[in-house]
């Protein structure tokens, strides 16, 4: 919960605007990003997405597997 006392992960996200936001890996192919959008009409509210590929996380395997 935010110090404002509203719960963000419970905030609807539609129509947020998402702009990618890439740095580091810059030797290789894959560089990192993260696509981020302020929340509509809330202030200082951001919603954050990871942009890898879903078959790449798939190929990686699940937190706490190998």
């Amino acid at each position: 919960m935010s110090k404002s006392g509203i719960n963000l992960y419970e905030l609807p996200i539609e129509g947020a605007a998402f702009e990618r936001q890439c740095g580091g890996n810059l030797t290789s192919e894959d560089e990192s990003c993260v696509d981020l959008a302020a929340i509509p009409g809330v202030a200082d509210g951001f919603v954050l997405r990871d942009t890898k590929d879903e078959v790449w996380a798939v190929n990686c395997g699940s937190p706490g597997t190998s």
